[in-house]
């Protein structure tokens, strides 16, 4: 077995596939891609499309507030979209906003669209044009993060989705 960069390899004969199993208590926070504009300017359109985007998780139950945790990563992700537009200047963001299964479907459709124009008002508030903005809400529809399979509320299924469509 080999330690080395925050995990363990451990080596079979040869011919065999190796695993990697994480040290324990290991947590790797990564930052979002930023301080090299250079990457970020020369982006293909996927990579714009992922380093554009983030996904807010963990919205308390039936509330629709961003939590300090919400705003770091809007902030790294606000940064990679003002480089990239530099770059893909005709760009839309498509904000979507979902529910867990608590309450009901209209109910959960309404609370995804008022996270969604929480989340919009938060990207107008750093600067982004209200016009290249979309919101959606998909409730407690497909996809859930997480699929429950009964009324078992997920933390990760409330939640709200940026997508930066490069153009």
């Amino acid at each position: 077995e080999i330690v080395a960069g925050g995990g363990s390899v451990r080596l079979a004969a040869a011919g065999a596939a190796i695993q990697r199993q994480p040290l324990p208590d290991a947590t790797l926070d990564l930052p979002p891609l930023t301080g090299s504009d250079g990457l970020l300017e020369n982006a293909s359109p996927l990579l714009a499309a992922a380093v554009g985007s983030v996904t807010l998780d963990e919205f308390d139950t039936g509330k629709a507030e961003l939590k300090p945790t919400h705003r770091k990563q809007l902030a790294g992700t606000l940064r990679n979209i003002q480089v990239l537009m530099r770059q893909y200047p005709l760009s839309t963001l498509t904000v979507t906003g979902y529910a867990d299964t608590l309450d009901t479907d209209a109910k959960n459709l309404e609370l995804g669209e008022t996270r969604a124009a929480v989340v919009k008002q938060a990207l107008i508030d750093q600067g982004i044009a209200a016009a290249i903005i979309a919101t959606d809400s998909k409730g407690e529809g497909p996809p859930q993060a997480v699929k429950t399979g009964d009324a078992t509320p997920n933390a990760r299924n409330r939640r709200v989705v940026v997508r930066f469509r490069p153009k």
